[in-house]
């Protein structure tokens, strides 16, 4: 063996060595830059879905936990045949569908009446952001109905 194919034998090495360095710190990078994207997403659906969650949750209180009467303050919204469930369905950009929208939804709000084992007097419901089937943000809800004395005995 020659002493230039022993220092190309080395050359050659060395060249194998970087790219696999390289190559190795590439892969690495591409999986920072997937996390990141996935991060970035889901705090762009957190970031719509707290404050949607939260305006259903001051709508139940006002309405003293009807749905009945949660439904006109959100005209796209859908209760169910038991009037247990409210739901809005979003597009994409977060734009309400409407209820004769063809279009699918990407993601629904809903709020659902807890029921058993609370007292009447504190309707419970709990407000969930959904895309598909996986939870982005929950919030339990409830209200106080304040009781009223009879005016018979303010006699």
């Amino acid at each position: 063996m020659s002493h230039t194919e022993h220092k190309s034998s080395i050359f050659l090495m060395e060249l194998i060595l970087a790219l696999f360095f390289f190559s190795l710190a590439s892969a690495v990078c591409m999986q920072l830059f997937a996390k990141s994207h996935l991060a970035r997403t889901q705090t762009e659906e957190l970031n719509h879905a707290i404050p949607l969650a939260e305006s259903a949750a001051e709508g139940f209180q006002s309405v003293y936990g009807d749905l009945k009467a949660l439904a006109p303050l959100f005209p796209e919204s859908r209760l169910n045949e038991a009037a247990d469930i409210l739901s809005i369905s979003y597009d994409e950009n977060w734009n309400p569908l409407n209820t004769e929208s063809s279009a699918s939804p990407v993601y629904t709000l809903n709020v659902s009446l807890k029921k058993g084992g609370i007292p009447s007097s504190i309707p419970h419901a709990s407000v969930q952001i959904s895309k598909g089937s996986s939870s982005i943000y929950r919030l339990p809800v409830s209200v106080q109905i304040p009781r009223t004395v009879p005016a018979a005995i303010f006699r």
